[in-house]
């Protein structure tokens, strides 16, 4: 059986369920939970609910359906009323392996409001970090403490409470938890009252929701301390297990200033909604962090930052990281995805905005170039392929919804940054801030997007040749993007034409509207312009008519458009000509980083010949840019490792590699710190990592040193690497297994992948599907280690996954977050 079939025959078998009918309209929920003192301790898991749901019927009917989880929830009483008449109507209830649960009554129930209340039991799960689970810490003392938390996106609410779980049924939710003294309650919401049922236990009651789906919904029971945030516009605190309290200041800095950022950028104060805004660093979570509404809950690593561990690129990930859940409060929140097929609706926004907000607060960091290189240049290569999925497709179970959760953040924030730039920053927010007023507290499809964006176009700027809906049409509904061609046909004529770009197979049919700009030697504001020159029209080509003595043409002004650009031999050899000459013959950094991200993939389809780009590429020998030189070492490494790093090719490439690296290795040198200059430090981990991974004979040197926390994983990956003694890898293990930092611990199980001994890697990989040292959060992360450790580790990790499937799937967290960190197809074992 291929990797391919296997993969395919676990998502098949992962439960699916149909979606709700219509005819139920909840307009409120009032939950009331009680976690046991057992289940905060060693020996219990269990948890007990009511819950009462308002809502009105709009179709006659005999059988209701809503969520609740076959496997985690147990029924004891179910009552339906309608309010109306005060009447309790007979009815039998039962749930089905897809958590459908179906009332049906005995009588034809007529359309009104209604009334449903349901007691039951509930299981906290320990394998699975998502509905309502069971989590735990070691605290300084060595006890070993316990927590509840949940996590419900995307359909994971249906095993806390039975409910419509779909994001379109939203309600307002009211919940009171009854918890052991000692131990603290949260909610989405400000606690209104507090009080003691028994004198062991404490009943914490919550205002109500704003109007919002289930998948919001959030409590955490625990321990924890918090510390609150100060010049904040609302009540703000960050909390997490109390001997993490130093690690906290970054976030309590940061996060005044992006809600401010964004309460002025849309228009709309996070206030206007909900008074409160809690950031929860939890021990054990299955994603990075989650944007329920007023109660954010983080990994501890994207939440706190350790001055003395963490380096700058963790800094600047806990801000993004932050950045990208705070503007869920308006694009998921506040205006909602009417359905999981338009997921880019909220993710995309968030990708997009949490880089654009973050840099108007630091614009030292860059991140707008940053973006381009590692948020356009990432969605350009998972979109090139034949099974790439459109921004906007159908899904219907909570397997096809997982997929869901892939390019709608990087693809789906990389065609609204198009927008943005097509349209005018200053129109887009207009048109942006129309959008939220229009839609808030309800629910939104691509269309409700353009009709807002549509009132703000300025068509003096943008040139639309068409409406702004069948403008974007084909960027939302069709998957992939185009490869326009630039040929030349006389002395001053270019011609362009667009084909789908594909990385292998051919699709003639797909075709867009594709706004061009592009930059000539002659111009004097190179770079600058990013509003349209030009449209290329599905089935139509176009043409630029290029100055009296311009000596090269470079189209697509900053990356903004989502495509990549290919030229004939004549228009890349004046283009080699320029980057081969001082200063680049003024081409800007990031059109060089395009440059180069666009050879390379343009040579894995045979677009263009691996040696035409290779050569045009050594112009890097003189460029010491961090965003050149992040596109190179993408390329390198995708070339590297399809053709082996061992093999005589492979050997021969690292030798030019490292040639062609001497300039830019030289201007980060790992003895020359510079804290205080984050992009500089960026720059000297990307350019150190790779040289070492290119065996820098510098690097050896450089682990007999103490490394600098930056350059920490670096110099360990590659001390492990060369060692030939397992008691290096033993030590590494065992300062994991002693450390209470969870950010060391993380980096540290990066690290241990790097090794090249066979027997050490499988022992490893064997820790995560036996070894409880290894968090459940975090054993998919020792397989991403293992498999981008070394060149000669993928056939350890695939070989793995093979023969472990049955214990990967119960062991990990979750077997999508596994398979996203492979792409099937580009590692070559799909059918056929």
């Amino acid at each position: 059986m291929t990797l391919w079939y296997l993969l395919c025959l676990l998502v098949i078998l992962q439960s699916c369920a149909a979606r709700l009918p219509t005819n139920c309209k909840p307009s409120s929920y009032k939950i009331s939970l009680v976690v046991p003192e057992t289940s905060l301790t060693s020996t219990g898991n269990t948890f007990t609910g009511n819950v009462d749901i308002t809502f009105q019927l709009m179709q006659k009917t005999s059988s209701l359906q809503l969520h609740s989880s076959h496997d985690r929830l147990t029924i004891k009483t179910l009552q339906l009323k309608h309010i109306a008449t005060d009447t309790i109507i007979p009815q039998t209830s039962s749930v089905d392996e897809t958590d459908v649960l179906t009332i049906t009554t005995t009588q034809e129930l007529e359309v009104g409001n209604y009334n449903l209340q349901i007691s039951y039991d509930g299981r906290l799960s320990t394998t699975d970090m998502n509905g309502v689970y069971k989590s735990s810490y070691v605290d300084s003392t060595g006890t070993k403490k316990y927590l509840v938390a949940t996590q419900f996106e995307a359909t994971h609410a249906r095993k806390g409470f039975p409910c419509f779980d779909e994001p379109s049924y939203k309600a307002t939710f009211t919940v009171d938890i009854t918890v052991p003294k000692g131990f603290l309650a949260m909610s989405n919401t400000e606690v209104i009252s507090q009080n003691a049922p028994s004198l062991s236990t404490v009943r914490y009651q919550f205002q109500p929701t704003p109007v919002m789906s289930t998948y919001l919904v959030a409590f955490v029971v625990s321990d924890f301390t918090c510390t609150e945030v100060p010049g904040s516009s609302t009540k703000n605190h960050v909390c997490s297990r109390s001997e993490t309290v130093n690690t906290r200041y970054w976030a309590v800095e940061v996060t005044p200033k992006l809600l401010n950022s964004l309460n002025v950028y849309t228009g709309i104060p996070y206030t206007e909604s909900i008074s409160k805004l809690d950031q929860v660093a939890l021990p054990d979570f299955r994603s990075g962090a989650m944007e329920n509404w007023g109660l954010i809950t983080y990994r501890e690593a994207r939440l706190l930052f350790d001055p003395e561990e963490d380096g700058t690129s963790v800094k600047q990930t806990i801000a993004l990281v932050i950045a990208h859940e705070l503007s869920h409060s308006w694009f998921g929140n506040l205006v909602t995805l009417a359905w999981w097929s338009e997921t880019f609706l909220n993710e995309g926004f968030a990708r997009y905005f949490q880089n654009k907000i973050t840099h108007e607060i630091y614009p030292e960091w860059q991140l707008d170039k940053q973006f381009v290189v590692k948020t356009v240049h990432s969605a350009l290569a998972e979109d090139d392929l034949p099974s790439a999925l459109a921004l906007q497709s159908d899904v219907e179970t909570p397997a096809q919804i997982d997929t869901k959760f892939g390019n709608s953040y990087d693809k789906g924030g990389s065609v609204l940054r198009m927008v943005e730039h097509f349209m005018g920053s200053a129109n887009f927010k207009r048109g942006i801030q129309q959008y939220l007023s229009t839609n808030k507290n309800k629910n939104t499809k691509p269309a409700n997007l353009w009709t807002a964006l549509s009132v703000a176009v300025d068509n003096t700027v943008s040139m639309l040749p068409a409406t702004l809906p069948n403008v974007m049409q084909n960027w939302i509904e069709k998957a992939g993007f185009p490869l326009i061609t630039v040929t030349k046909t006389n002395k001053n004529t270019l011609a362009l034409k667009q084909e789908r770009f594909l990385f292998s197979g051919s699709d003639t049919t797909t075709k867009w509207y594709v706004p061009v700009t592009y930059t000539t030697s002659v111009d004097t504001a190179k770079f600058e312009k990013t509003s349209p020159h030009l449209w290329i029209e599905p089935d139509k080509e176009a043409t630029i008519q290029v100055p009296d003595g311009a000596s090269w043409i470079i189209l697509n002004n900053q990356q903004t458009g989502f495509y990549r650009v290919n030229y004939d031999d004549a228009l890349w050899a004046e283009i080699e000509k320029a980057l081969k000459t001082d200063s680049f013959g003024g081409i800007a950094e990031l059109s060089r980083a395009q440059i180069v991200d666009d050879l390379f993939n343009l040579a894995k389809p045979k677009k263009v010949s691996y040696s035409k780009a290779l050569n045009i590429i050594n112009f890097i020998s003189n460029d010491i840019s961090y965003y050149t030189w992040y596109a190179a070492r993408r390329g390198f490494s995708f070339l590297l490792d399809k053709i082996g790093f061992e093999s005589d090719l492979g050997k021969a490439i690292k030798a030019d590699v490292l040639k062609l690296m001497d300039k830019v290795y030289k201007s980060v040198p790992y003895t020359d710190l510079k804290p205080t200059d984050d992009l500089y430090t960026l720059k000297q981990t990307e350019v150190i990592g790779l040289a070492c991974r290119l065996q820098h004979p510098e690097c050896i040197e450089m682990s007999k040193s103490l490394p600098a926390k930056d350059l920490r994983n670096i110099v360990y990956c590659n001390a492990l690497r060369h060692s030939k003694d397992s008691t290096d890898w033993d030590y590494l293990w065992n300062a994991y297994v002693k450390s209470n930092s969870l950010s060391e611990a993380s980096n540290l199980l990066q690290v241990l992948g790097c090794s090249t001994d066979k027997n050490i890697l499988n022992k490893y990989l064997q820790k995560t599907i036996t070894d409880s040292e290894i968090r459940l959060q975090d054993r998919a992360t020792v397989f991403s280690s293992v498999l981008n450790g070394n060149p000669s580790s993928l056939d350890i990790a695939l070989t793995f996954l093979i023969e472990h499937q049955q214990e990967i799937e119960t062991q990990y967290a979750t077997m999508s977050a596994l398979t996203k960190l492979m792409d099937i197809e580009k590692y070559g074992d799909k059918p056929g």
